[in-house]
């Protein structure tokens, strides 16, 4: 699976930069034009032939986004051919134009990598729940840990067991995850509830009981 980031290069190329990398990580190879486009390459044709050749489109948008010709043009590209589209606002820019029905959420409030995650689940793409498995694997606060449980709550279903094991293994490993008020209260119990039957006994077992004490499974207990 192949993915197309679109943006202004001159304002937001770190922020394009930190989607690839984060898209590599999760096992999904994808094209920045600042890092793949070869000196004196035919730069516009390569650029069409790897619209044409992903699967999904993420256009990074910002006013400037919106101003560029160029934007526009692979923005319409990724359309007529009905590629994933998944819109992330940089400065609040929303959807417009062919994508205006789409909904984005702040990238200030939420977090590329989250955006990235939530819009792949939404298109029916699992990498974004290996996304997802990272993100509780790498939470540093509470806080972060249960906006990450927010947004994955109405995926619980569609996780296949494989991610759905390796998010509970990062949750298990996380004193930030299972110690959040809203993941200990909610969101874990109600994903094990749902999904007992398809996660592996022991790691279920580590996990509840972590929720239900407050502490550290031990292999004594």
């Amino acid at each position: 699976m192949k993915a197309f980031i679109s943006y202004c290069a001159h304002n937001y190329y770190q922020h394009a930069q930190k989607a690839k990398e984060f898209l590599e990580a999760i096992e999904i190879k994808s094209f920045l034009a600042d890092d793949d486009l070869r000196t004196a390459s035919d730069w516009k044709n390569t650029i069409v032939k790897e619209i044409n050749t992903s699967e999904i489109f993420i256009p990074l948008l910002s006013k400037e986004f919106k101003a560029s010709d160029w934007c526009s043009q692979e923005l319409g590209i990724a359309y007529s051919q009905a590629k994933k589209i998944i819109p992330i606002s940089l400065d609040g820019t929303k959807p417009y134009g062919f994508i205006n029905h789409l909904q984005t959420r702040s990238y200030e409030n939420y977090g590329l990598q989250l955006l990235i995650a939530e819009g792949l689940l939404e298109n029916h793409i699992m990498n974004g729940g290996l996304g997802f498995a990272k993100l509780v694997k790498e939470a540093g606060c509470f806080r972060y840990s249960e906006i990450v449980f927010k947004i994955l709550y109405p995926f619980f279903d569609v996780l296949d067991k494989e991610t759905l094991n390796q998010i509970i293994v990062s949750a298990i490993k996380n004193g930030q995850v299972w110690l959040a008020n809203e993941c200990a209260e909610k969101y874990i119990p109600e994903l094990l509830k749902k999904r007992k039957n398809d996660i592996d006994p022991e790691l279920y077992r580590k996990l509840e009981y972590q929720i239900r004490e407050g502490r550290w499974y031990s292999d004594n207990v």
